[in-house]
């Protein structure tokens, strides 16, 4: 699949998603997907669109976990949980310090 064709859908499926966030609001407060440890393309577009990684906390675990995401889960696959927020302060983790909610994607 081309980095074109790829960036095509991807920016179909993000306008999408904030349609829906908008309709939603204040409802929807974060959007939270995951991505292999190696899928560094995915790890740039999801960035520039906003995401940002998520540090490993008891949340983080008990969400990947319910999901089967954790850590060699499928087939020995590492997953990356990232989240966009898109309130100004969300509720579900308002509790917990700024620097421990989100940390930067790793760089190249």
């Amino acid at each position: 699949m081309s980095l074109s064709f790829s960036m095509y859908y991807f920016t179909k499926i993000r306008k999408s998603l904030d349609k829906l966030v908008a309709r939603y609001r204040p409802y929807v407060e974060s959007l939270y997907l995951h991505v292999d440890v190696k899928n560094e393309a995915a790890l740039h577009l999801y960035h520039q669109a906003g995401y940002q990684l998520l540090s490993p906390s008891k949340e983080y675990d008990e969400f990947t976990f319910k999901l089967n995401l954790h850590d060699g889960a499928t087939r020995g696959r590492n997953h990356y949980l990232l989240c966009k927020n898109t309130v100004a302060h969300p509720t579900w983790h308002h509790d917990l310090p700024q620097q421990q909610q989100q940390q930067q994607l790793p760089t190249q």
